[in-house]
């Protein structure tokens, strides 16, 4: 697992991100590693990236996927102090 140290200003597919709960919009960061195994063949395993994103605010944590096309990324972090 990964964290990010420091807080963060984020955007998903180029849209502000902001807390469900309390509109807020600095988060904490973890990234959190799953390994999908599908029931026909155990050979096929792949990981799956979720970005694991709490609110400065109030606590909430929600949860997105990590998608990559070579350095392209469907979620981009600005640090903020």
């Amino acid at each position: 697992m990964v964290k990010r140290r420091g807080n963060y200003e984020i955007r998903i597919v180029g849209k502000q991100l902001s807390c469900t709960h309390c509109e807020g919009v600095i988060f904490s960061h973890r990234e959190v590693y799953i390994d999908v195994v599908p029931f026909v063949d155990e050979e096929q395993k792949q990981q799956l990236t979720l970005q694991s994103l709490t609110c400065k605010d109030c606590g909430n944590i929600q949860q997105f996927q990590q998608l990559a096309k070579g350095m392209e990324t469907n979620i981009v972090y600005k640090q903020v102090d």
